[in-house]
């Protein structure tokens, strides 16, 4: 294996063009690959440490490992990027495994750790999801909230997301309000 700056102009994102190596499985929302970009802008080294692995083919190169990174470089504009370059006699069974293997997600965040040692981090937005503590509920007779309480909940959307909750919520009821009314009935 040798490692390479290669322009990303010849890196194609793996769709299954390598017979025998399946297009790669994993995807994303719009909102993680901005939280990617985001995490690349301010610590751009850590691509340095973790490139992106990929193999020649037909006088270009596919990723095998590094397919959301390499869509986040391409959107924010990167030239070239470094890449570990495998050797093209890599059996497709390795390459297979390096797929799913660079995407496994083994392990599990101590959380009260990262709360209480680590609170000065935005985990969210690096992609770290950590509980919400349960909201301490005062006492009370257990009654029912009068209906005349109400609450604001803030969604925060991209306009393609927007556009694609708008969609799917003019399929329930003819507005987007109706469809939330109707849902709570349920």
């Amino acid at each position: 294996m040798k490692q390479n700056d290669i322009k990303l102009a010849l890196i194609d994102a793996n769709e299954g063009q390598i017979e025998g190596l399946p297009q790669n499985p994993r995807t994303w929302t719009i909102r993680e690959l901005a939280k990617l970009k985001a995490s690349i802008s301010e610590t751009p080294e850590l691509l340095t440490l973790r490139p992106i692995i990929v193999i020649k083919h037909k006088g270009r190169y596919v990723a095998i490992a590094g397919n959301m990174r390499l869509a986040a470089i391409k959107e924010m504009g990167w030239q070239s990027v470094n890449c570990i370059i495998m050797p093209s006699s890599t059996p497709l069974p390795t390459l297979r495994n390096m797929v799913i293997k660079d995407n496994s997600r083994l392990g599990s965040w101590d959380e009260d750790l990262l709360k209480n040692e680590w609170d000065d981090i935005p985990y969210s937005d690096w992609g770290i999801d950590v509980a919400e503590p349960e909201p301490e509920v005062p006492p009370g007779d257990g009654s029912a909230t009068p209906i005349n309480d109400t609450v604001t909940i803030e969604i925060i959307l991209t306009p393609d997301e927007f556009n694609f909750v708008s969609t799917a919520l003019r399929k329930i009821a003819p507005s987007p309000e109706d469809a939330i009314i109707k849902l709570y009935d349920l």
